[in-house]
């Protein structure tokens, strides 16, 4: 039998095709490459309320990804992904370090938050550390007199802990500052200094928040100072893992106790609604106690006194779900 060209390409079309397989009807299987999409990595930084500063400006510069294999070094200005560079950061000339963010964290404190980078591309796999590149630059400022003081970040790097990641997934963090554990002014030092305590890393697809807020005569029946100050922080909240707790063994910042605050953050006064708030922000799925406590002496390089007015639990099990505390008085 002799094919015309036409009718010999079909069959050697129709015979490729069966060599592939079939299906139950017979026909042949078509096999169709799938695109791989790379994973995307993001990253934001918050921070809990801190008494006694109106302005907490850490400067950025890069982001690096601890691979297998190699590192991944990520430009915080990047056009693309990341934050345009300001002129908040400047040397000890005067002048403004090039490729720096600046950042008042206290702009974004609890649930609020500002995205350093966004859904930029990396290769799947595990990620051992996150490293925040700092530049010089960082300062603070205080909430009464207004005076700047410098902020010294250690090795200019901040390491947090890794990841892992497969390919067709988004991972989102937060890089959540505790200023109350962090930030602190070492006895015969010119400025602070930012430790790595006191800040950690979430996946904010594996957390929720906290708030509430504390009644005005818990306070005034612990003696809790200062009232009705928009400057001043009259009391504070620390955070633990798990529940039912026994009260000695929670620590402050820095204590000797047995069981360490995950978060520490500041009641502040409302004005606007005339309350006493606090809030903390991305806490990871759990159960946790919280304790209310007047005494705001607490350095993270020392075992400071602190007792609890009144202990409360909460559980976070829903992503971006808000754990809502009160403190109140009880009356017996």
């Amino acid at each position: 039998m002799n094919l015309k060209p036409f009718q010999a390409s079909l069959l050697c079309l129709l015979v490729a095709l069966s060599a592939c397989g079939g299906s139950e009807d017979g026909l042949p299987i078509l096999s169709v490459p799938v695109d791989r999409v790379k994973p995307t990595f993001s990253v934001a930084v918050s921070d809990a309320p801190v008494g006694g500063l109106s302005e907490v400006t850490l400067c950025f510069s890069t982001i690096t990804l601890t691979g297998e294999s190699e590192e991944l070094v990520l430009d915080v200005s990047d056009v693309e992904f990341g934050i345009t560079a300001n002129d908040l950061c400047l040397d000890d000339t005067g002048n403004i370090v090039p490729n720096a963010v600046g950042i008042n964290l206290l702009d974004y404190q609890g649930s609020e938050f500002l995205s350093l980078l966004k859904e930029i591309p990396i290769e799947e796999g595990d990620y051992s550390q996150v490293i925040l590149g700092m530049v010089d630059g960082s300062y603070a400022v205080d909430k009464l007199d207004y005076t700047k003081t410098p902020i010294t970040v250690p090795f200019n790097e901040i390491e947090l802990d890794g990841f892992s990641v497969d390919e067709n997934t988004q991972v989102e963090f937060t890089v959540e500052f505790d200023l109350r554990n962090s930030l602190t002014m070492p006895e015969g030092q010119a400025g602070y200094i930012l430790q790595p305590e006191g800040t950690r890393i979430v996946n904010n697809q594996q957390a929720g928040h906290i708030q509430g807020k504390v009644s005005e005569t818990v306070l005034i029946n612990h003696l809790c100072e200062p009232l009705a100050d928009i400057h001043g922080a009259p009391a504070a909240i620390y955070l633990y893992p798990e529940t039912n707790l026994d009260t000695d063994s929670l620590a402050d910042n820095g204590g000797s106790e047995d069981i360490s605050p995950i978060a520490s953050s500041a009641v502040y006064f409302d004005s606007s609604q005339t309350i006493y708030a606090f809030e903390i922000g991305f806490v990871p799925f759990g159960s946790y106690t919280l304790g209310l406590t007047c005494n705001l002496t607490d350095s993270p390089e020392k075992d400071d006194e602190v007792r609890f007015v009144q202990v409360k639990q909460v559980t976070i099990e829903q992503n971006n779900s808000v754990g809502i505390v009160n403190f109140e008085e009880v009356f017996e």
